[in-house]
C-alpha cells in the first residue's frame, strides 16, 4: 500500500496491491503515484471537498471522527 501523508495534516491512500498477486511497482507508475501525492497534500481544503462531493476521492473516517 502507498500512502501520502504529511504530519498534522492530511492522508492519502494512493496504490494498494497483495504481494501475493504482484511483485512491485515499475518506476514509471513510482512516478505518477509521486506526482499525485504531491498534488494531493498540496490541495485546498476546498479543491478536496469537492473531490470528494463529486466522488473523485472517499473520505474515510478515523475512529474520533465516529460518534
Amino acid at each position: 500500500m502507498i500512502i501520502a501523508y504529511r504530519q498534522a495534516g492530511r492522508s492519502f491512500f494512493l496504490y494498494g496491491f497483495a504481494k501475493s498477486k504482484r511483485e512491485n511497482i515499475e518506476e514509471a507508475q513510482v512516478k505518477v503515484i509521486r506526482e499525485l501525492g504531491a498534488a494531493l497534500l498540496g490541495a485546498k481544503d476546498g479543491q478536496i471537498a469537492r473531490m470528494i462531493e463529486i466522488a473523485e476521492l472517499e473520505e474515510i473516517a478515523d475512529e474520533s471522527q465516529i460518534n
